[in-house]
C-alpha cells in the first residue's frame, strides 16, 4: 500500500505538495476567522429578530387591549346618552308635574276663596232676612 504512493511521490512533489496545503491552510484561516463573524452576526440578528417578534406580539397585544377599551367606551358613551336623554324625559315629566301642582294649588285656592264668598253672601243673605227676635 505505502509502496504505490511512495514510488510516485517525489521529495519535489512532497515539498509542492506540502507548500500548496500550507498556502490553502493560510487562505482557509482568514475565511474560518469571517466565517465566524458571520456566525456571530447571524446570531445577533436571530436575537433582534427575536426580540422584535416579542415586540410586535406584546404591541399586536396592546393594540387588541386598546380595541376593547374603545369598544366598552363608545358603548359606554351610548349609555350615557340614553341616560342624559332619560333624565331630560324626566326633568321635563317633573317640570310638568311641578306645574300640575301648582295648578291644582290655585285651583283649591281659588275653590277656598269662592266657597268663603260664597259662605259670606250666605250669612249676609242670611242676615237681611232675619229681622232678630220677635217682640
Amino acid at each position: 500500500m505505502n509502496s504505490i504512493f511512495s514510488s510516485d511521490a517525489t521529495p519535489e512533489t512532497m515539498r509542492k505538495l506540502e507548500q500548496e496545503l500550507n498556502h490553502l491552510e493560510d487562505e482557509l484561516r482568514p475565511l474560518q476567522s469571517q466565517l465566524q463573524e458571520k456566525k456571530g452576526v447571524v446570531l445577533n440578528l436571530e436575537n433582534y429578530l427575536s426580540t422584535l417578534e416579542k415586540e410586535f406580539n406584546s404591541s399586536e397585544s396592546h393594540v387588541i387591549d386598546t380595541e376593547k377599551r374603545i369598544s366598552e367606551l363608545r358603548t359606554n358613551r351610548r349609555k350615557s346618552i340614553n341616560n342624559i336623554n332619560s333624565l331630560d324625559r324626566f326633568q321635563a315629566e317633573l317640570e310638568r308635574r311641578k306645574e300640575i301642582a301648582k295648578i291644582e294649588t290655585n285651583i283649591k285656592t281659588k275653590t277656598e276663596h269662592v266657597s268663603e264668598a260664597q259662605l259670606e253672601i250666605s250669612n249676609q243673605d242670611h242676615s237681611r232676612t232675619w229681622e232678630g227676635p220677635k217682640r
